[in-house]
């Protein structure tokens, strides 16, 4: 069986929280072969018996390739035959 690694994430409880400001929740996924730093906040809701919700970011964890240009995609747009 091969381990599922995309579209997977986890957050915890921010143990490291020093502000207001900071997350409440952090965590980590993979998009899309892509990894990302999670944040997440509990909020209140503003609407009229509405009630708390995690409102979440989501940031490239940075590496040695990510410092250089994306790849260029194999086929620019103009080159692409009309249907």
């Amino acid at each position: 069986m091969t381990k599922r690694t995309d579209n997977i994430g986890s957050l915890s409880r921010n143990k490291r929280k020093e502000k207001e400001t900071h997350p409440d929740f952090k965590g980590s996924c993979t998009i899309a072969g892509v990894a990302y730093w999670i944040s997440g906040y509990i909020n209140e809701s503003r609407d009229e018996g509405g009630g708390k919700y995690f409102k979440l970011y989501f940031e490239p964890k940075k590496t040695e390739s990510s410092d250089s240009p994306a790849p260029a995609a194999s086929a620019a747009a103009s080159e692409i035959e009309p249907w």
